[in-house]
């Protein structure tokens, strides 16, 4: 390392430290697997590599990964860790060798040559080859083929322990513990090693500044190296406080040391300055510190110790703590170059202290000079136990007024020069007071009113009482400015004088009655509120609140300071500082190392001084305010889809309709405050942001669409942000959604509408045919039926049977036949034409029917119409001329010449189920008449089934026709 010792004249021991930076300590309590910390090395992503006696750490800001045995490692004890120069990370264990890192796994080289021994020391990478030291030899392993290319060990009983490597004009150089210096060359392919030197024993070496310097036992040696390469060894020896393991030098020229005493408690971590001094840090407190790292971007160094884990020291925090003997300080103030101090047990003012006796004796003094002169309870004074003793002297706060620095206890006020000189003790006990803008003494009592005084000695005063509503009661702080004293009170608000007390509250000014602290700012004042509000308030042409700071806003509940820098507002808290102005907000907590309660802030030459338990913090209010930007990328670590995790580049990623339940683990670079960051997202860029906790955001049942995934971080360190667009998806949707499948759907459905419609139109034209068919068929049976109905022997017999009157010259009675005949042929030709009749018209024609059959059997025939009377003609239907047929039958077939006394009678009755019973019986041949019908009889009956099928009568049901030897009946049931 450059400029590593580059003075070693004089070698002494600081016995102390005058500040401490912010230290974190990582171990067994918190995240680490074991307290025993070997290795550190830190990668080129930033992450922290932690090698411990059970398993592998990587620390990347707030985030840990462990890796253990089941994940790879030869073994958990991992002593060495490095990265070669394909930024391969390999691990070398204490007893099984080494692996190196492929995802989220390590992987041991498996080549046919095994390591010269598997108890791992040290790893050094350069160019393609590894060098891998061992407590027996070492062995060279190729990167790229992950082979052992060459091993070395001493012949016989010796061992070679390597404790480090190093490179030194493209030679590599070998430090042993107990066997010296070996150097290692290439020549052509083939490695040569040769000793350079046998000084034993060395613990550590660093080169720096063109030195190598080695350390030993209780002594440093410092060789040149041009003397290294020519094996000439002039050693300067140096005497050491411990033995060092590791060295660091930062950019800065400091310089740190490892060290472990081994047996002896002389070990812990050391600060080598210019004048080669050893400076022991007190903030690590392990004596067993032995390895080191160094993050150069943020300027953190990094110390693991054998017995207490990690630990982290940010030598760049814009805060530092400053130790003190005293228990707390309470004040701190600066009266020109002249700083003053109040804690818990005396003062600092300058270069001079005053402890409590000094405070009694000066109060004891005065009481014997001034004995009947002093103050009495009766007269409202806050009363003072003159017998208190020094031990319990309580220190409330220091004040200044124009020339002065005075000092407030329970026992009275002292006033001191600007020199730090003490001048004078006044016997007043007050929790606030504060001087009048032209420079009296305002002294507030909490149980009754105010003084402001006129003189010092004998003490005169004007004493305005606490019935005077102006008059400030329960005051809790006090402001001054040029312009007036403000002085708040816990229960009535805000009270000002210039050259009268005035109540806000009362004079209906402003209405908040519990207020706490205040300060200048900008132009006006900062007031906060009992319960954590802050009021920006101009008052210097009228009151305004100009702004107001809510207390969510703010991180803590209580605040314990309140003061101002610039623009800036300084808000304290028990959880640390809120820097806050009109574009930024920073803070300040317990990353930076503000983890003391806080009981005063003074501000000094761009240093904020906080008072605290054991000392004070100071803070660069220029390197915190102008820091460096931190922030350079935030991205998606890793992305799980349906709780799969999923690999993804920076093209767009498309994913199905199911995968819409995705969670994203969010990350940024690399950061010296990781808590001090706080994660935002919204997935469309005109959507609002919303709050992103633990990093993660999980989104379940996505809509099918187009997303981008927007994050922003916002630094509380420094008060930047970054918006970065992260990651582009898009969920398709699903299959009845997607454009091609609505469109096969829309052409499906189309020609499906088409093909109903033409099987529609074919199956109408079908019907239509059908009907029309079926309209010809009933066409075609009322004129079967007609025909049927008039037979054509009915017809020429008729006609002969006219013919016979005519020529017999019964012109009547032809002339009634004809009449007859001529109305039967009407009354067909009009039935033709309906589906039904009525019963009634049916009867009227059978009549005529029956009649002119009759009279061409020479009315020989006993006709009989046989109606019931609940049947009326008038309102039933029947189909037409469904009867006729059967009657014609009989006149046809039933009554031959051997029928004596025919008859033919027609019965209607009612039937079952609301159905009339039509029955026509003959007493005729029936049965005995000859087998067989005439195909017209056959025809006509055939005709009417067809018809009362067709009317959605049973037919077979409906006509019945039975045959004995006393004649035929036909029943019909409709």
């Amino acid at each position: 390392m450059r400029n590593f010792l580059s003075v070693l004249l004089v070698i002494s021991f600081l016995p102390g430290i005058s500040q401490i930076p912010t230290v974190s300590e990582f171990s067994t309590a918190n995240v680490l697997p074991h307290n025993t910390v070997r290795g550190l090395f830190l990668d080129h992503e930033g992450t922290l590599w932690i090698g411990t006696d059970n398993g592998l750490v990587g620390k990347f800001n707030n985030q840990f990964s462990y890796y253990f045995e089941e994940d790879g490692l030869p073994a958990n004890n991992i002593w060495s860790i490095t990265e070669d120069r394909h930024n391969v990370l390999w691990a070398g264990s204490y007893g099984e060798g080494i692996a190196y890192k492929k995802g989220n796994r390590f992987l041991r080289p498996e080549g046919e040559k095994p390591l010269v021994h598997k108890e791992i020391t040290t790893l050094f990478s350069h160019r393609d080859y590894l060098y891998v030291g061992t407590s027996d030899g070492f062995s060279i392993v190729n990167i790229n083929s992950k082979e052992v290319a060459y091993s070395f060990r001493l012949p016989g009983k010796y061992q070679l322990r390597v404790h480090s490597f190093f490179d030194l004009n493209n030679h590599i150089y070998v430090i042993t513990y107990n066997t010296g210096i070996f150097k290692i060359s290439m020549q052509n392919d083939t490695f040569k090693v040769e000793r350079v030197n046998g000084k034993a024993p060395f613990y550590g070496a660093t080169v720096s500044d063109g030195k190598l310097f080695l350390s030993s036992k209780n002594e440093l040696l410092s060789l040149p190296l041009d003397q290294l390469e020519q094996h000439h060894f002039d050693y300067k020896r140096y005497n050491s406080p411990t033995v060092f393991w590791d060295y660091i030098e930062t950019p800065k020229n400091e310089r740190f040391g490892a060290g472990w005493g081994i047996f002896e408690k002389t070990g812990g971590l050391y600060k080598i300055t210019d004048e080669a001094r050893f400076e022991k840090m007190e903030y690590v407190p392990s004596e067993q510190v032995t390895s080191l790292a160094y993050n150069s971007e943020f300027d953190q160094l990094f110390a693991g110790t054998l017995d207490q884990g990690l630990f982290q020291i940010n030598l760049a925090s814009p805060v530092r703590f400053y130790k003190s003997p005293h228990h707390k300080t309470l004040a701190i103030t600066f009266f020109g170059n002249t700083s003053a101090r109040l804690f818990n047990d005396g003062a600092e003012i300058g270069d001079r202290i005053y402890g409590n006796i000094f405070f009694k004796e000066k109060q004891e003094k005065y009481i014997q000079e001034n004995q009947h002169a002093l103050p009495r309870y009766e007269d409202f004074f806050y009363e003072i136990n003159y017998n208190t003793p020094a031990s319990s002297i309580v220190y409330y706060s220091i004040k200044k007024s124009d020339t002065h620095i005075w000092i407030n206890t329970n026992i009275g006020l002292y006033k001191f020069n600007r020199d730090g000189n003490f001048e004078s003790y006044l016997p007043l006990h007050t929790l606030e007071f504060d001087f009048t803008p032209d420079n009296r003494l305002l002294e507030t009592n909490p149980y009754h009113g105010v003084r402001i005084y006129d003189n010092e000695k004998p003490l005169s005063y004007t004493y305005f009482p606490e019935e005077s509503a102006a008059t400030p009661t329960d005051v809790v702080g006090t402001l001054r400015t040029k312009e007036k004293t403000y002085l708040l009170s816990v229960f009535k608000g805000l009270f000002s004088y210039d050259t009268r007390f005035r109540s806000y509250l009362d004079d209906r000014i402003w209405g908040e009655k519990k207020l706490r602290h205040i300060t200048p700012y900008k132009q006006g004042i900062a007031v906060s509120q009992e319960f954590g509000d802050i009021f920006i308030i101009d008052d210097s042409n009228g009151f305004t609140i100009t702004d107001t700071i809510r207390r969510k806003e703010i991180r803590g509940h209580t605040i314990a300071c309140l003061n101002a820098y610039r623009d800036w507002l300084i808000i304290i808290t028990e959880r640390g500082m809120t820097f806050w102005n009109d574009d930024k907000k920073i803070i300040v907590d317990h990353e930076q190392g503000l983890n003391r309660p806080i009981y005063h802030s003074e501000i000094y030459q761009d240093t904020l001084f906080l008072g605290t338990d054991g000392g004070e913090f100071r803070v660069d209010l220029q390197g915190l305010l102008h820091a460096q930007n931190y922030l350079h990328s935030v991205f998606v670590s890793d992305f799980f889809v349906n709780g799969k995790s999923t690999s993804f580049g920076s093209e767009k990623l498309m994913l199905r309709a199911g995968q819409n339940n995705l969670r994203f683990v969010i990350g940024a670079n690399a950061h010296p405050f990781p808590e001090k960051l706080s994660f935002q997202y919204k997935l469309h860029e005109d959507s609002e942001w919303q709050d992103l906790k633990n990093q993660e955001l999980s989104v379940a049942f996505l809509e099918p669409r187009k997303y981008d995934l927007y994050l922003r971080v916002y630094d509380a360190t420094t008060g930047m942000e970054l918006v970065q667009k992260t990651m582009e998806f898009k969920i398709r949707p699903p299959v009845y959604l997607q454009w091609w499948f609505m469109q096969l759907t829309a052409t499906g459905f189309i020609i499906t509408v088409m093909l109903i419609y033409r099987y529609k139109k074919r199956s109408e034209q079908k019907r239509a045919r059908k009907e029309i068919a079926f309209n010809r068929q009933i066409e075609k049976l009322k004129t079967d039926a007609l025909l049927a109905q008039m037979n054509p022997h009915f017809i020429f017999n008729a006609l002969n049977s006219i013919q016979h009157l005519v020529v017999l010259g019964e012109n009547d009675k032809a002339a009634s036949y004809l009449v007859k005949f001529a109305k039967l042929v009407r009354t067909n030709l009009n039935n033709a034409e309906r589906t039904y009749t009525s019963l009634k018209e049916e009867l009227d024609y059978l009549k005529i029917y029956c009649d002119i059959e009759n009279e061409r059997h020479g009315n020989r025939i006993n006709i009989r119409f046989d109606i019931d009377p609940t049947v009326d003609p008038f309102e039933e239907k029947l189909p037409t001329m469904v009867l006729q047929p059967f009657i014609e039958n009989a006149f046809v077939h039933a009554f031959p010449p051997s029928v004596e006394d025919p008859e033919l009678t027609l019965t209607i009755a009612p039937g079952e189920a609301g159905t009339i019973q039509y029955t026509i019986r003959d007493n005729g041949v029936g049965s005995n008449k000859k087998s067989g019908k005439s195909s017209g009889t056959s025809r006509g009956i055939s005709l009417i089934k067809e018809r009362l099928q067709f009317l959605n009568y049973n037919a077979e049901n409906a006509i019945n026709i039975a045959h004995t030897s006393d004649g035929t009946t036909v029943s019909l049931i409709l």
